[in-house]
């Protein structure tokens, strides 16, 4: 006969139950943490929603981007969006920034400026171009992109709304106020912003 302790089944059962329930919560603070938008919050809810954007100056990077400033903006509606080619939410909402440009592309009145942006506070922009122009190609993506090369957008950006990180994407009416900020990606987020980019040209008549 065995000496070794015998093992109640219910006892055996209690503990792989509770072992399973241990693993599906740490799946779940997995997906939670790494795959969920940080911050998020209804676009038109933000603290930044109603301010003005104190200034915004951008430089060319790839396409046919030119330097633009916030005051060359006046009238339009613009969409603005901080991203990185070295951020995975970044690369995966790019096609979706980039089909809202295709599709406004050429439409009076609206302007989106993809901002590509490195990872430290001074960027490399010969650097960035290259990295920035392969991504593109990659991803079989036409569109002019911006640089934000010494941060001064960003800060002025952070001054009023906060800067939670990449990618952001801020929506600017006609006289330069910002009227919908989304922080982080979620699939249909793209549907927002088209909601509100349409309702903002209708407005203008």
């Amino acid at each position: 006969m065995s000496d070794s302790p015998q093992v109640d089944p219910l006892t055996r059962r209690s503990e792989w139950s509770n072992w399973i329930i241990l693993i599906v919560l740490a799946l779940a603070m997995f997906f939670i943490f790494h795959f969920r938008p940080f911050g998020h919050r209804d676009a038109t809810s933000h603290r930044a929603v109603g301010q003005k954007l104190p200034s915004l100056m951008l430089m060319p990077l790839t396409g046919d981007s030119q330097p633009t400033a916030l005051r060359n903006l006046s009238g339009q509606v613009v969409l603005v969006n901080f991203w990185g080619t070295w951020c995975p939410p970044c690369r995966s909402e790019l096609p979706h920034i980039a089909a809202i440009e295709e599709k406004y592309r050429g439409l009076g009145g609206f302007q989106l400026l993809a901002v590509s942006c490195g990872r430290g506070e001074r960027e490399n922009v010969p650097e960035l171009r290259d990295e920035t122009a392969a991504m593109l190609k990659n991803m079989k993506i036409d569109m002019p992109t911006y640089t934000d090369p010494d941060g001064a957008s960003r800060a002025a950006y952070d001054s009023v709304a906060g800067f939670d990180g990449y990618p952001t994407t801020f929506l600017l009416d006609g006289q330069g106020v910002i009227r919908g900020v989304w922080s982080g990606f979620r699939p249909g987020i793209e549907q927002e912003m088209e909601e509100l980019i349409s309702q903002l040209l209708a407005k203008r008549g």
